[in-house]
């Protein structure tokens, strides 16, 4: 469902896109061939608010969710890894002149397991496109990325890691508080700046 306006004389645009719980089943043509397994039970929905202005900006905001995914692949684990899912509340802008990508509010919970994903991406032009690259400074990807996990139990970290990916931990019990706050930034047109900052709790040996 979408609702909302598109001015081409102005560049003007404001759309509310909504997507109601649906099954991957309606997929099947395009999943069948990827590591997904079972997605027919696979179920997801979500919200987009998009504004466009004339300056090139593009502002979002909105969530979703994503429950009961299962995946097969041997980088992932052994074994088809089941019940991953993901619920997103997201806002932030892409500025189309600058070429960047720019998350200021990441909110996600999987598996009970809740945490923040903030951060920046910009990319240069493609090569030959004097155009863009003459609208923007951009000449080297650059990104920056903040990742927070808030105090939480250490045995509710451990039950949100699924049992294929770790089948030596299955069963175990584990005490005390985790929390992190991870940072980096990373300019490919400075490597010598980058910075990678991690702070927390850690959970005690098992």
């Amino acid at each position: 469902q979408a609702t909302g306006y598109i001015d081409p004389l102005s560049a003007d645009a404001k759309l509310d896109i909504a997507a109601d719980k649906f099954n991957l089943d309606k997929l099947a043509p395009i999943l069948e061939t990827t590591p997904l397994v079972d997605y027919q039970a696979t179920s997801i929905d979500g919200a987009l608010h998009l504004e466009v202005g004339r300056s090139g900006r593009v502002a979002f905001s909105g969530g979703g969710a994503l429950r009961d995914l299962t995946v097969g692949h041997p980088m992932l684990a052994k074994e088809a890894v089941h019940g991953l899912e993901i619920v997103a509340d997201v806002a932030g802008a892409v500025d189309l002149r600058s070429r960047t990508l720019t998350l200021e509010r990441g909110e996600f919970e999987s598996r009970g397991l809740a945490f923040s994903v903030t951060g920046s991406l910009s990319v240069p032009p493609a090569a030959g496109d004097r155009e863009a690259a003459a609208a923007t400074a951009v000449r080297a990807p650059a990104f920056s990325a903040r990742l927070v996990i808030p105090p939480v139990a250490c045995q509710q970290v451990l039950d949100a890691i699924p049992r294929e990916m770790a089948p030596y931990m299955r069963g175990y019990q584990v005490k005390g508080n985790f929390a992190a706050d991870v940072r980096l930034v990373v300019d490919y047109a400075d490597l010598d700046a980058t910075v990678a900052d991690v702070s927390g709790e850690c959970c005690p040996a098992l």
